[in-house]
Parts: C-alpha cells; structure tokens; sequence
C-alpha cells in the first residue's frame, strides 16, 4: 500500500471529503437538481476501480469524471461518464460532447439499493475507445439529485511485479 489505496481484495475504504456543494439555479430563477463535486485527492486518482452501494431514481445522476488520453498518448482530455442502471449500450449524450451514458448491471441488494463494481478502463473504452481515448486517471465524482451513498473504496491498478 505504498501509494495510500488499497489493493484488489483489501477492505480498506479511501474516504472522499466533499469539497463543494451548491444548488443551481436556472435562468427562470427555479431550483435544479442539488449536486455534490467529491474532488478526489492526487492517491485516489490513480485508482482503475471502484466499488460503492448506491440507490437512486432515474431523476438522480451519478457521474464520474475521468482523464483520457489518445491510444499513443499525444492527447489528453476528459470526460464525464454518467452511470445507469441497465444494460443498454453506451453512448454519447446528445447535447453534452464530452458526457458519455454508461449502462451498468449491478448486484440487486434490496429496498432499492445496489452494489456496482466499476472498472474504469473497460467502461472508458466501451464508451470513449472509439473515439481513440483511453483511460488515464479519475478526477472527480459527481453526485446530482436524490441519492444515498455508501462509502466509495478506490482501489489502485495492478501492479506486475511489485509487492
């Protein structure tokens, strides 16, 4: 555990402090949606996965927020990946360039709630690979709406040889 994450099989949780949160308010004055910005620290974003138990409505948005490169690595940039319960296809949203919906099947645990286990370069490239961008690192997750969450473990990528 030499950079802070724990390893694949670990039960360590890695802690997310919120660091702002706010209500929007759109152009006729109503309120939007209250959102959560969970700004990961610099050990967290290395991480290639994560697990959480999470129950919301398809009115509530769990986002995360990851850096992509191109597959040579000349480019960098980001995007949003907006995770629903399902198992339809990805795919780009039709307003928003850089937000991706991401389709997941998670494990059913009751009363609403469901646990998700998310590999990030799977699901990066499902959504963005053929746009030529591959996974780099996690930035921040995002919360949007009426949702309870449990803690989120990150854990570290596979390291070959290393002990």
């Amino acid at each position: 555990m030499e950079d802070g994450l724990p390893r694949r099989g670990s039960s360590a949780v890695f802690c997310v402090p919120v660091r702002h949160s706010r209500t929007a308010r759109a152009i006729d004055g109503s309120q939007e949606k209250v959102r959560m910005d969970y700004s990961l620290p610099q050990q967290a974003q290395s991480s290639d996965e994560l697990e959480l138990a999470i129950k919301y409505d398809a009115e509530a948005f769990f986002y995360i927020i990851v850096n992509v490169t191109s597959q040579d690595g000349s480019q960098r940039d980001y995007g949003w990946l907006n995770v629903r319960l399902g198992n339809a296809p990805s795919q780009g949203h039709k307003d928003v360039q850089k937000e991706f919906l991401v389709f997941v099947t998670p494990e059913r645990l009751g009363n609403g709630w469901v646990r998700m286990r998310l590999r990030l370069p799977e699901i990066v490239n499902v959504a963005m690979g053929s746009r030529g961008w591959v996974y780099d690192s996690v930035q921040k997750i995002r919360l949007r709406g009426c949702i309870s969450v449990s803690p989120i473990k990150f854990f570290s990528p596979s390291r070959t040889g290393l002990g």
